[in-house]
């Protein structure tokens, strides 16, 4: 079983469904079932832990490049989540920087402003 699967059946998690790419019930606590992801993903696959309250987390694989990013940033924005965290884009290296530094980001700024 996947983690969030794991999390959706453990009694003791808030969790209550794992939805995946195309509106997929991966794992659903109220029926005790599961299924496996499917073989074909969309471009930028998605994955959501829903809560009773409707609260949860959800995970956006943007896969590479720049434009997967900001079409991302840009659709996520909209929606105003408590947390956006990207993990693992980077836009560029310093001077002071090598090809496998461990960089850990402490901002994300847009010229554009559309985040502020």
């Amino acid at each position: 079983l996947s983690p969030g699967a794991k999390q959706v059946l453990d009694p003791a998690s808030l969790y209550t469904q794992l939805i995946g790419p195309q509106d997929t019930v991966l794992a659903d606590k109220a029926t005790k079932t599961t299924l496996a992801a499917t073989q074909s993903l969309p471009q930028m696959p998605s994955y959501h832990l829903i809560a009773a309250n409707g609260l949860g987390i959800s995970l956006v694989n943007i896969g590479v490049g720049p434009s997967n990013a900001k079409t991302i940033t840009d659709h996520l924005s909209v929606l105003r989540p408590h947390l956006f965290l990207m993990i693992g884009h980077c836009a560029g290296l310093r001077v002071s920087q090598n090809l496998g530094d461990y960089v850990l980001a402490h901002g994300y700024v847009r010229e554009d402003h559309v985040l502020d």
